[in-house]
């Protein structure tokens, strides 16, 4: 499958993005963007879903959250 400008997968991963670094409403705008270009059956409900509560979990290989803040790191 290639992947074209105005593809509802790229909108969703760019909300995802926007999301994990805090810009929340970009985030949604891109979500809501997805839907308007008709994702693919499986993905509808997951976007609806990441629009109303957002992502719930870091990303795997995150770092812990008091590095990703600037917090006590290693020394």
């Amino acid at each position: 499958m290639l992947l074209e400008p105005g593809e509802a997968t790229i909108n969703d991963h760019l909300g995802d993005a926007y999301w994990r670094i805090g810009r929340k409403l970009e985030a949604k705008f891109e979500w809501q963007h997805a839907l308007s270009l008709k994702p693919d059956k499986d993905q509808e409900p997951l976007i609806r879903r990441k629009i109303e509560a957002g992502l719930e979990t870091p990303p795997p290989g995150a770092a812990p959250e008091t590095q990703a803040q600037g917090g006590q790191g290693r020394k």
